[in-house]
C-alpha cells in the first residue's frame, strides 16, 4: 500500500480533483487533510468518552457487588457467625475462616478475570474494543497488540480490588463476631 499526496492551490477545486483522481483509479481512496486530523482526533475525544462511560459502569458495578456482600453478610451469615462463637470459636478464628473464604473467592475471580482478559486481547484480537478504539470507515489502523506481563501492574490492580472486597467482608463480620454470640443468632 502506498500514498500520494498532491496540493491543489484553489480549494474550490479538491472536489473536483478527488472526483477526476476516482474516475482514473477506482481502487483508490481520496482523503483530505482535514479527515486524516479528525479521524486520529476521534481516538481521543468521542472514543475516550465511550470509555469513560465504560469504566464508570464497571465502577459503579463494582460499588454495588461491595454493597451487596457487606448487606449480605449482616443478614445471611449473622446466624452462621454467632454459632461459630456459641461452639467456643474465638473472634481471631471466625475473622480468619472469612478472610480464607474471601482471599479464594478473590483470587479464583482475579486468576480468571486476568486469564479471559488475556485471551481475549492477545489470543481473539479485541474485536469489539478494537473497533470502539481503532475504528474508522476511511482510515486503517494496523495496531499489533504485544503481551507484556507486568507484575507492578497486575499486582496494583489486585490490591485495587482485593482491599475494599476483603474490607467490605471482613469489617460486618468483626462487628458480628464481638457480639454476645445469643444476640448475633436472632
Amino acid at each position: 500500500m502506498s500514498d500520494i499526496a498532491f496540493n491543489v492551490p484553489n480549494d474550490d477545486e479538491w472536489a473536483n480533483a478527488a472526483d477526476k483522481v476516482s474516475a482514473l483509479h477506482y481502487d483508490l481512496r481520496v482523503i483530505n487533510k482535514e479527515d486524516i486530523v479528525k479521524a486520529y482526533e476521534n481516538p481521543y475525544n468521542y472514543k475516550g468518552g465511550i470509555f469513560l462511560i465504560l469504566f464508570l459502569i464497571t465502577m459503579v458495578t463494582f460499588m454495588l457487588i461491595l454493597y451487596q456482600r457487606y448487606a449480605m453478610v449482616y443478614s445471611s451469615e449473622r446466624r452462621h457467625i454467632g454459632l461459630l462463637r456459641a461452639l467456643g470459636w474465638s473472634i481471631h478464628d471466625v475473622l480468619k475462616l472469612k478472610f480464607f473464604e474471601t482471599m479464594m473467592v478473590v483470587v479464583v475471580s482475579f486468576v480468571l478475570g486476568v486469564t479471559l482478559a488475556y485471551f481475549y486481547v492477545f489470543v481473539l484480537g479485541a474485536p469489539l474494543l478494537r473497533e470502539i478504539f481503532l475504528g474508522g470507515a476511511n482510515l486503517h489502523n494496523k495496531v499489533t497488540l504485544v503481551p507484556v506481563l507486568d507484575f507492578t501492574v497486575l499486582s496494583t490492580i489486585f490490591l485495587i480490588y482485593a482491599v475494599p472486597f476483603v474490607s467490605a467482608v471482613l469489617i460486618p463480620v468483626w462487628k458480628i463476631a464481638v457480639t454476645d454470640p445469643k444476640e448475633a443468632m436472632l
